[in-house]
């Protein structure tokens, strides 16, 4: 996951609902510059809308951080419903990083 690209074909992003854990790591466009985050998980269908299944604000330790990394069940945080989905993190309405994943059964 990069600063408002998509990852890479070599990064992993199809995963099965079954994983316990996904791990990723978002290469922010700057640094935080706050003490907090907002997290989104958004279902995206073929056509391209987007739907959001999950926001949270993260507290974040060091505002000067411009990578962040996390690992935790995502088909928790999305029904385990498999589906294309879109994650990003923003602050102050901007972008910082967003990548694509596939949950598949």
């Amino acid at each position: 996951m990069t600063g408002s690209q998509t990852p890479s074909s070599s990064d992993a992003r199809s995963f099965k609902t079954t994983y316990p854990e996904i791990a990723w790591s978002a290469d922010l466009t700057r640094a935080v510059g706050a003490t907090s985050i907002e997290w989104v998980l958004a279902s995206q269908s073929a056509s391209g809308t987007e739907r959001v299944t999950w926001s949270q604000e993260l507290d974040i330790s060091n505002p000067d951080s411009d990578l962040l990394a996390n690992k935790l069940d995502l088909a928790f945080f999305v029904d385990d419903e498999p589906g294309t989905y879109v994650m990003r993190y923003i602050e102050g309405g901007e972008v910082l990083a967003e990548g694509t994943f596939t949950l598949v059964e």
